[in-house]
């Protein structure tokens, strides 16, 4: 019979504390450890089992004490307000190779929230191929977001020992009484068919029917990032951080990034170190096309953040960020974006002559996953560095009792699109002029949001219904 493996530590708010449990089970791929500092880890067979492998051998002698494996939990866990029982965490632990009858120091720590790290040492016999049966009690430490393994954690005369070795852990179980798996849990357990999706649980998002709008600037004014109209500027890598997982799908032959992300906070990043940082300071905008499915919550934001180096040696500098509140724009659509300078964080006013990293983040409440094409800088010498929906649209009367009019100096407006702050999509109209009526006489009093399109970009507008 195929052997189940636990793993039960609760996934709350401080109000809730631990009367939720997430499971675990050594057997799916989506519950490995992340090696640190050196250490490597993963899910390995051991007689029929799966087991947790923590190896520290990767770590030359000499080096950092600290090689440890992590998890990244996709809730926060709280260790405030329960009793010892409740934060006792059991397992079973044995060496692998490298022991060599030496008695060793571990430790398990759940780090990363507020209230300081909460951490536990215990020791294990230097017995290769010997399971062990440990408790430790965590210290109450509040909120806190990962949980990791240390190895070979001894020191000699102020320095690690140089002892090398391997572990297998398994049955990690904590005093917490067991609740089945949920679909909001950040993994792929129960009758799921993917992470939080299928099976007993709401359908798993699809990819977009149809690509992104092919862009047609001219390439000599573009420097590109992401697309398959334009040549990219060379970079020196595309990491994942957050534990966010990221493939390039084809869509109608077109190459498109699916971004997946199930810790707030995720994301990828352009790096521009050894290859010539990015001087986006003769570029006035900033376009990318990007697609979100399934239901966002109030407070999901997609995010690009520009980071600017500059001083003595390459020294950090600044953030320059561009914020999408995604709950207020439609899910299962293509939304393609052009940003003055002047609507990032900074207002334009910050320099953006050696971006050396590009991130694209996924803040807030989950809402992945997200597909994204066309990541590019322009320059447009009309849009300036003020706001280019202000600049180029009008409306009024705005709050309207029945309809709005929109008008544009000169540019035809090719499609209007009206959402109500669910980020449902209530009106659609094609003038295909400069001037369009919005009637919204059928609509309900409120604030909703106009997308305006026209040959220069995508404009949003707040309009209030009385």
């Amino acid at each position: 019979m195929m052997k189940k493996i636990t793993f039960l530590f609760a996934l709350l708010t401080v109000s809730l504390g631990f009367s939720q449990i997430l499971p675990f089970d050594f057997e799916n791929p989506n519950q490995a450890f992340t090696g640190f500092d050196g250490a490597t880890s993963g899910i390995v067979d051991d007689a029929g089992n799966g087991v947790l492998l923590l190896d520290g051998t990767t770590t030359p002698s000499g080096a950092s004490c600290w090689d440890n494996a992590q998890f990244q939990f996709s809730q926060v866990i709280d260790l405030s307000g329960v009793s010892d029982a409740e934060r006792t965490v059991s397992f079973r632990i044995k060496s692998v190779s490298g022991a060599d009858g030496v008695t060793r120091n571990m430790g398990v720590q759940f780090f990363g929230g507020a209230g300081g790290n909460s951490e536990q040492r215990f020791t294990i016999p230097g017995n290769n191929g010997v399971w062990e049966d440990v408790d430790v009690i965590m210290p109450p430490g509040g909120q806190k977001t990962t949980m990791l393994f240390f190895i070979d954690m001894q020191l000699v005369d102020g320095a690690c020992n140089g002892i090398q070795s391997i572990y297998y852990v398994d049955d990690i179980t904590t005093g917490a009484s067991f609740l089945a798996p949920s679909c909001s849990d950040g993994l792929q357990n129960g009758s799921e068919e993917g992470i939080d999706c299928g099976g007993s649980c709401d359908p798993c998002a699809s990819p977009p029917a149809a690509p992104a709008t092919t862009p047609t600037r001219d390439s000599g004014d573009v420097l590109s990032i992401y697309s398959g109209a334009y040549t990219a500027a060379p970079t020196d890598g595309v990491p994942l951080f957050g534990g966010a997982t990221s493939s390039e799908i084809s869509i109608s032959s077109n190459s498109t990034i699916e971004l997946v992300f199930p810790n707030p906070g995720g994301g990828f990043q352009y790096q521009y170190f050894s290859n010539p940082a990015l001087d986006l300071t003769n570029y006035t905008l900033m376009h990318i096309d990007f697609y979100v499915s399934g239901t966002p919550s109030v407070g999901s934001e997609f995010q690009v953040i520009l980071q600017n180096f500059g001083g003595v040696g390459g020294a950090f500098e600044h953030n320059i960020i561009q914020a999408f509140d995604v709950n207020s724009l439609a899910t299962d659509t293509w939304h393609e974006m052009d940003v003055s300078f002047g609507d990032f964080s900074s207002g334009g006013a910050l320099s953006r002559n050696a971006i050396k990293q590009i991130q694209i983040v996924g803040a807030g409440p989950v809402f992945s996953p997200v597909y994204i094409d066309n990541i590019y800088f322009y320059d447009d010498p009309t849009a300036g560095v003020d706001d280019f929906g202000k600049n180029t649209f009008k409306v009024f009367p705005n709050p309207t009792q029945d309809s709005w009019t929109v008008k544009t100096q000169s540019a035809s407006i090719s499609s209007i699109r009206v959402f109500d702050v669910l980020g449902k999509n209530v009106l659609s109209l094609s003038p295909n002029r400069n001037e369009a009526t919005i009637d919204g006489t059928s609509l309900n009093k409120g604030l909703y949001f106009a997308q305006i399109e026209t040959a220069s970009g995508i404009s949003s507008l707040k309009l209030i219904k009385q």
